[in-house]
């Protein structure tokens, strides 16, 4: 299913990506597998902040996504960066035909099949990122967070396609700035729907810290444990 980039899950996105670095150090870990000679394709790329930090280290990268709202956003982004090797396509990730040296999924590649009819379009290797495990995370309270796909699942599939891989773990800070307590409540209600209002209330008095920042007086933290898969053709 799609994420629903809503117009203030865009701006808290935003804020995010911006207050914090966790795109500057996902790249570092990433940059090193890739040439400058490299094309890249982003899958389900969203405000495509990796691909702004990366462009810089390849020869072209082409942001694939379904919502033309996104993709307006980090073209704008792009061009007040001075970036003129990122290009961006609307469209569903499986009607790519183009081949391109990296797929790059972050976050993106659920079911299996989806994953592996997506690994076609590389002829080099396919690096895709996913959460690793149970991360800690004051963004969704324990109780209420959804299952994802794990690295385990992930392995075994890959295992069994006979496709050679290189695991990297790692693991970053990606928390939520936030102007107000209010906003908070809202962001919390918006990202975990299924807690009881007065769950969401003491949630949000126990994790929200204050920051000393003027812009974003308070901050929900979030330490996303990160599986990045770096597979081979």
């Amino acid at each position: 299913m799609a994420f629903d980039w809503t117009k203030k899950r865009i701006e808290w996105f935003l804020d995010a990506s911006r207050y914090g670095n966790f795109y500057e150090q996902l790249a570092k870990i990433i940059t090193p597998f890739l040439y400058t000679t490299d094309t890249v394709v982003d899958l389900g790329c969203g405000l495509g902040r990796l691909d702004l930090q990366i462009a810089s280290s390849v020869s072209h990268i082409t942001s694939v996504d379904i919502n033309a709202d996104v993709l307006g956003i980090l073209q704008e982004d792009a061009r007040k960066k001075g970036i003129k090797n990122l290009s961006v396509q609307c469209c569903d990730a499986q009607s790519i035909q183009e081949k391109f040296d990296v797929v790059l999924m972050t976050f993106f590649g659920y079911p299996p099949s989806l994953m592996l009819n997506c690994m076609a379009l590389a002829k080099k290797i396919t690096i895709r990122v996913v959460h690793a495990g149970d991360n800690t995370s004051a963004l969704r309270a324990k109780k209420w967070k959804k299952s994802k796909e794990t690295i385990k699942d992930i392995s075994s599939v890959l295992e069994k396609e006979g496709l050679k891989y290189q695991l990297v773990r790692d693991s970053f800070e990606f928390g939520q700035p936030l102007r107000s307590k209010s906003e908070g409540l809202d962001f919390i209600r918006c990202n975990s729907p299924e807690m009881p209002e007065n769950k969401l209330r003491e949630f949000v008095e126990a994790n929200l810290e204050t920051t000393g920042n003027a812009e974003f007086p308070f901050y929900l933290p979030a330490h996303k444990d990160l599986g990045i898969f770096v597979i081979f053709r």
